[in-house]
């Protein structure tokens, strides 16, 4: 515990010291332990307002402990600027928290399997599956280390998580990775379809047959052989479970065409979200529901990093309404809204994350 908590909780009684312990936790959890407590412990009185424990661990960590710290040194929550008053906390969180507690209701315990889930973002929906209460297995193909410190991180979450490698455009490692997955979780009630990528940008005449082909089958054949392995299981588990989800990860590209260079991709992700809209019929009467994100420029990711030049992002940026690239969080957090719907009335839907470049 830092020094400094240490020295906010000798000053504060044992009832607090255990209000704040949940705090000191990861995302998530810490916020569902401390849902957990609030029923017990009730509120902290700050000077002479009091805020509850739910509203005090649904801000982040650093916010927090502010307010406590402003609360144990000055006997007042409004006497600091770096504090919050309790109606100003309510306002900002209110939604943050029904999101949260929502997701983790309904997620607690669920099955999910990711695919590329262990890089950009595949690992951040991975991690926010693992927050949520799901036990997780992820699928890699070269990022052995970090699908390894996720199933450490996944430890410390108290979720089960297991890393299997494969090369997804080979039919025998999709089916082999949904046979170990069911295996290892015992059945499965999520997929998430992340694996797929930019192989290069080509324009027509520089695309050759082999070029178009190994895009359509890492970004579409890869995705449509894991769910056809997935189905069945999807489909028992939506028996006893009220309903299963998959979700495809699509792209901006796949919408309105990608930046030159990108017809052989742009081509496959549109594939992606009529694959999306059929199967959705197709397996609606089994309980499955499917839907998809179209995300567009998504900085601090491989796929950027590798494809996109600081110039060609910054001009991009420029034409985005809400003034910013997107991060891993921003799509992450769809996927966990439209995995936690496996009971809902949103199939064959598609969620752009764009900033507002393309509104469908």
């Amino acid at each position: 515990m830092p020094a400094a908590t240490r020295q906010l909780l000798s000053r504060r009684p044992l009832r607090t010291e255990k209000l704040l312990q949940p705090l000191h936790l990861a995302g998530d959890k810490g916020r569902y332990l401390a849902e957990q407590a609030a029923a017990k412990l009730g509120k902290v009185k700050v000077g002479r307002s009091c805020i509850t424990f739910k509203q005090l661990a649904d801000l982040k960590l650093p916010v927090a402990m502010a307010v406590v710290k402003t609360a144990a040194k000055l006997g007042d929550v409004g006497a600091a600027k770096q504090s919050l008053r309790p109606r100003t906390a309510r306002r900002l969180t209110a939604h943050r928290s029904a999101q949260t507690s929502r997701a983790m209701s309904k997620l607690l315990g669920k099955r999910a399997l990711v695919t590329a889930g262990a890089q950009g973002i595949g690992l951040a929906i991975s991690q926010h599956l693992l927050r949520a209460g799901c036990d997780v297995v992820v699928h890699f193909r070269s990022s052995g280390d970090a699908a390894a410190a996720l199933v450490r991180e996944a430890a410390t979450l108290g979720r089960r998580c297991l890393a299997i490698a494969g090369d997804l455009t080979r039919t025998e490692d999709c089916n082999r990775l949904v046979a170990d997955a069911v295996k290892f979780l015992g059945g499965l009630d999520i997929l998430i379809n992340n694996a797929g990528s930019l192989i290069g940008r080509r324009s027509i005449t520089e695309a050759d047959d082999d070029f178009w082909a190994q895009t359509i089958m890492l970004n579409v054949g890869s995705l449509r052989k894991v769910t056809r392995a997935a189905v069945p299981h999807l489909a028992a588990a939506a028996q006893t479970g009220g309903g299963a989800s998959i979700v495809n990860l699509a792209s901006l590209a796949g919408r309105k065409g990608g930046h030159p260079g990108s017809l052989a991709y742009s081509t496959a992700k549109g594939a992606v979200l009529t694959f999306t809209r059929a199967l959705a019929v197709e397996v609606g009467p089994q309980g499955i529901r499917v839907n998809a994100l179209a995300p567009g420029l998504i900085l601090g990711t491989s796929f950027h990093s590798t494809h996109t030049t600081p110039e060609a992002a910054k001009a991009t940026v420029a034409g985005i309404p809400l003034g910013r690239a997107g991060n891993v969080d921003d799509v992450a957090r769809a996927a966990l809204f439209l995995a936690g719907e496996f009971d809902g009335f949103l199939t064959g839907t598609t969620l752009d994350i764009n900033g507002g470049v393309y509104c469908a």
